[in-house]
């Protein structure tokens, strides 16, 4: 991998830390498996890539201008086809449950987006 935005942790990172490509960038997040993200630190010594953390919310906090204009290239890079984020799965709201356990079990992506149901979009949208 080239760049790796890891906000799991734990064994997640530990394998990120493996896949990394010479040149590339791992950076620790944060650490949503409630495990500190944890690497050899011979890895990016003998790949030859670095390890960068960022703690994204200070970050925001100290740099409004910035961090808006991050999250606008970040959009047009998406809806232009430039950057292609792998979604393993998308649930409904009421299988929340279902995907959790998905990721405790190593079979999916260890990331995700729980959405409300469509009947429930539809209340929202006609309220």
């Amino acid at each position: 991998m080239d760049i790796c935005f890891d906000n799991v942790g734990g064994a997640i990172f530990e394998q990120m830390a493996w896949l990394m490509k010479g040149g590339g960038r791992l950076m620790p997040i944060g650490f949503t498996s409630g495990q500190i993200a944890s690497a050899p630190t011979n890895l990016p010594l003998l790949k030859d890539y670095s390890i960068v953390g960022a703690f994204t919310g200070a970050w925001q906090d100290k740099f409004p201008d910035q961090s808006a204009r991050m999250n606008e290239v970040l959009a047009q890079l998406l809806a232009e086809g430039e950057i292609r984020p792998h979604v393993d799965r998308v649930l409904p709201l009421e299988r929340v449950k279902e995907g959790i356990a998905a990721c405790r079990e190593e079979s999916c992506s260890k990331s995700g987006r729980a959405t409300p149901s469509e009947e429930k979009l539809d209340a929202v949208n006609h309220n």
